[in-house]
């Protein structure tokens, strides 16, 4: 069997198709959860590859009571299985601006999220098949409002926005209030947005998706460059919209939590990595 499934995985076919309709339908998903869906789709390629007829074989009856079962496993599978399977998908992806992307969680080191992205880089191109001109006029000024001016009258970083501030924007654009409030609901269910401590604030997969627009046009906040708005992760480099930032209001450093202790601990250090910056990394202050 060995011989078999290492067939399925290294040439592209149903196998690496399935797992990009299943991406293509769910948009994003734990590692953990996919890869459970992805021993079963290899069972099934199996049964379907070697076992196209049904028959009362000890492999065949093996595979399909494992097909059967919450969290099958094959021992010839594993996470690393799933991530160079998702690699092989990209190559034949990279010409039509799409790509599956994994990140880690913002708040959760342990919990790494899959995502079906278009990588083109203007939130109308993305949205025009599933939205309104006017739904994705309330998309951009949310991320606007998001991004444009991240701190809010008490020096406090955010990148979240209230339920009343999320919904006077979607008034603005659609005519009642109950059309707006089922509009904001819609981009919260099919996974735009994402609620935090009871904040909007753009979701796991949006956040992949629209890495490029937001950096291109809000810029990144750094030494060099300390009018940008987008803050990127010190330790993993990725963007970053909770988490803990530096004391100093006008320092550019800001961790993940999980980001920090890695950062204190390879570099021995409690001090910010900033140029000219002695502040705590102790005393940074929490966002979100």
């Amino acid at each position: 069997m060995e011989s078999m499934v290492t067939v399925i995985l290294e040439e592209y076919g149903d196998l690496h198709r399935s797992v990009l309709q299943f991406l293509m339908a769910v948009k994003s998903i734990e590692f953990e959860v996919l890869y459970t869906v992805f021993v079963k789709l290899v069972i099934k390629c199996l049964l379907e590859k070697h076992h196209p007829e049904p028959s009362s074989s000890d492999q065949e009856e093996q595979l399909r009571d494992l097909l059967r079962q919450a969290r099958p496993e094959l021992p010839t599978l594993s996470p690393e299985s799933l991530v160079k399977t998702i690699a092989l998908i990209n190559r034949e992806l990279a010409s039509l601006d799409l790509e599956i992307v994994e990140t880690l969680a913002q708040d959760d080191e342990k919990n790494i999220n899959v995502s079906f992205v278009n990588t083109k880089s203007s939130p109308s191109i993305k949205l025009s098949t599933s939205y309104t001109e006017k739904e994705i006029s309330v998309i951009n000024e949310l991320i606007d409002q998001m991004f444009e001016s991240p701190f809010d009258d008490e020096d406090n970083l955010t990148y979240s926005l209230s339920y009343t501030q999320a919904l006077n924007v979607a008034k603005r654009n659609i005519q009642t209030i109950t059309d707006a409030q089922k509009f904001i609901n819609k981009l919260e269910s099919s996974g735009w947005l994402e609620t935090v401590k009871g904040k909007y604030t753009l979701s796991a997969r949006a956040l992949a998706e629209l890495k490029s627009y937001l950096i291109s046009k809000f810029e990144t906040k750094s030494a060099e460059n300390p009018d940008g708005t987008v803050s990127l992760c010190h330790g993993c480099k990725e963007l970053i919209t909770m988490g803990y930032r530096c004391s100093k209001s006008r320092c550019y450093v800001c961790f993940h939590e999980h980001c920090r202790d890695l950062f204190t601990q390879s570099h021995r250090t409690e001090t910010c990595p900033a140029d000219q910056c002695d502040s705590s990394l102790e005393n940074m202050v929490s966002f979100y």
